[in-house]
């Protein structure tokens, strides 16, 4: 009788069968319990989550769908049936197959991204670390960096600058990325070769998780870093890319802050700099720059990539012209 019953009322499933079918790790699936009301699992009488069939197949669909950068809270309140049609929708667009099939990795990266902004949307400290800690011992620095640290930083980013996440959070974000990142670059071995950059963020701009991660991809092209942090005047830049033969300089710009001195600090800069230094600036505030300050000897770069791009233009102009240090 009472496996009738049991049959009927099918398989239950505790929350670790749940976070190793789905990926989504056990504080995830209570957070988006609690928060959200994504499913409403049965208890055991010691408390216990106990999953169906359709809670797993729930999940399942929630997160494959926020992989694809959908919001759990714009999710959560949807019927199964429609997520699994949105879900296909998305999968045709993509030109996937039905079914796909990710790799180990992108599975792996794509559940710390999720963790980590779970983690910041929940104040959670110590969750981010360790999903931040996990991710940059399994993975080189590159992989970090692409994968893990700029999507999520773009998404904090985002949801900051639409009102959806708080300073705070933003704070929490970019303190732990930015311990990670100096712990790897610290961990790096360069070639002592290789050409040297100087990497900060110019006078009035503060924040400096972008110049970070510059630095931590121009570590990963192989450059000798030389990170000074943020709010640097042109004088002190300079004379550090003196001091160390520098073939180029990156500058992160920081969004919402005035442009005029900005452009004035640039300008300052690239005239006390010889032409063989290249200035190259990224980050959003780098599109509020004058245009005639960026055709001024000054190169605005659209995202990490193209950095990377220009960094392995350069290097191999430099290996070309024998690899002379720039004074």
């Amino acid at each position: 009788m009472n496996d009738e019953k049991s049959e009927e009322r099918g398989t239950r499933h505790s929350i670790g069968v749940v976070a190793d079918r789905t990926g989504l790790s056990v504080h995830q699936l209570r957070a988006w319990e609690r928060r959200h009301g994504a499913v409403d699992p049965e208890r055991t009488e010691g408390g216990h989550r106990l999953y169906t069939d359709a809670d797993l197949h729930r999940l399942e669909l929630l997160a494959d769908l926020t992989d694809r950068g959908r919001r759990i809270g714009q999710l959560a309140g949807l019927p199964t049936e429609e997520l699994s049609a949105l879900l296909e929708r998305d999968r045709r667009s993509e030109g996937e197959p039905a079914e796909p099939q990710p790799a180990a990795e992108d599975g792996d990266l794509a559940r710390a991204r999720r963790e980590a902004l779970e983690a910041i949307e929940t104040f959670d400290a110590d969750g981010l670390e360790a999903t931040v800690r996990r991710a940059s011992l399994k993975h080189g620095l590159r992989t970090f960096v692409d994968e893990l640290v700029v999507p999520v930083l773009t998404e904090v980013g985002t949801r900051w600058h639409g009102g959806e996440l708080g300073v705070a959070q933003e704070h929490l974000a970019s303190g732990v990325f930015s311990r990670a990142l100096q712990h790897m670059l610290e961990g790096s071995a360069t070639n002592a070769s290789a050409p040297a950059i100087v990497v900060a963020t110019p006078s009035g701009h503060r924040h400096e998780i972008g110049a970070m991660v510059a630095a931590a991809v121009a570590g990963s092209e192989g450059w000798k870093v030389v990170f000074l942090g943020a709010d640097l005047p042109a004088d002190e830049i300079v004379r550090t890319v003196r001091e160390v033969g520098a073939r180029a300089v990156a500058l992160s710009l920081v969004y919402g802050v005035d442009g005029a001195p900005t452009e004035q600090e640039l300008r300052r800069l690239r005239e006390q700099l010889p032409n063989s230094v290249e200035v190259l600036l990224g980050g959003r505030g780098a599109r509020e720059i004058d245009g005639a300050a960026a055709g001024d000897g000054l190169r605005v770069l659209d995202g990490f990539s193209e950095f990377g791009r220009r960094l392995r233009q350069l290097e191999e102009t430099s290996a070309g012209n024998g690899g002379e240090a720039q004074g």
